[in-house]
């Protein structure tokens, strides 16, 4: 039994030029009477889809993980790990790394 296809040639090769064009997913999947999921699933199965970087909204930059932060302040005060320190919150951990730099002249 073969699966029905939702998607001709011809639409496939429209999504991508599209996409690659920089046109807006979400006028591309109404131009094509699909879902932007849809869309998505399309551009991903096709290898052409680049996810958005992520930032954080508070300050617009790439997110740092608490794992990240407390092996930064692990590094810093010379000892190989402090695992305890990666369930404190993600600002105690920030607080407590720029202390650290600027108590140590590091940057």
């Amino acid at each position: 039994m073969s699966k029905a296809t939702s998607y001709s040639a011809e639409l496939v090769t429209a999504i991508v030029a599209q996409y690659q064009e920089g046109i807006a997913i979400e006028t591309i999947a109404k131009d094509a009477g699909k879902t932007v999921p849809m869309i998505r699933s399309k551009l991903v199965s096709e290898g052409v889809y680049v996810a958005k970087a992520k930032t954080s909204k508070a300050t617009g930059k790439a997110p740092v993980r608490k794992l990240a932060l407390a092996q930064k302040i692990a590094a810093a005060v010379d000892v190989e790990s402090l695992d305890s320190f990666e369930k404190a919150s993600k600002s105690d951990l920030e607080t407590l790394l720029t202390a650290l730099t600027e108590l140590l002249g590091e940057e």
